[in-house]
């Protein structure tokens, strides 16, 4: 299901803060039924993913992400030590217009992996930008939320994200490792 070959060869980007961009690091059928699987659980925003009964995509796909052949690749691409670090995975549906602002995460985190099942996406709001600030405005690169895209960061002191405020429909999974 993940496309680890679209990974291996990428260099990770050093400035402001380490992060990679990967679209289509999961297939178009693979999030389609991804997708449908999301329909089927009706998962209120932000859970945590394992209080659901889930379909055999979502299984496969959180299998794949807390395997050891992505923890190792991601561990080789920034630099890091994964290994016994614990892992928080959350599942989100939708997006309130609470959400969006501008920051870091918590010092605690050390990776962040986010994949994005929208299959279609129009206008700037809710798409993810990379700051150079803590400001909004001041983004290096803005990420639609589609299909398979994956962003992958180092959590530091300047590793400042954040969206335009949405309320509506956003599909994604998080996968933080953290100490």
């Amino acid at each position: 299901m993940l496309n680890l070959d679209a990974l291996e060869p990428v260099v990770i980007e050093r400035v402001p803060f380490p992060h990679v961009v990967i679209p289509q690091f999961i297939s178009k059928s693979d999030c389609a039924d991804i997708r449908d699987n999301y329909l089927e659980m009706e998962i209120p925003d932000g859970n945590q993913y394992n209080k659901f009964r889930l379909g055999q995509s979502f299984i496969k796909l959180i299998g794949e992400l807390h395997g050891s052949e992505f923890e190792s690749l991601v561990e080789r691409k920034f630099d890091v030590e994964l290994k016994g670090l614990k892992k928080a995975t959350v599942v989100r549906n939708e997006s309130y217009n609470s959400d969006g602002d501008a920051h870091t995460d918590m010092p605690n985190k050390i990776i962040t992996a986010l994949i994005y099942f929208n299959e279609r996406w129009q206008g700037s709001e809710g798409c993810l930008r990379l700051l150079r600030s803590n400001n909004l405005d001041d983004h290096f690169m803005e990420v639609p939320p589609l299909d398979g895209t994956l962003v992958l960061f180092h959590r530091t002191n300047n590793s400042w994200h954040g969206y335009k405020r949405l309320a509506g429909p956003r599909r994604m999974i998080q996968l933080n490792w953290h100490r």
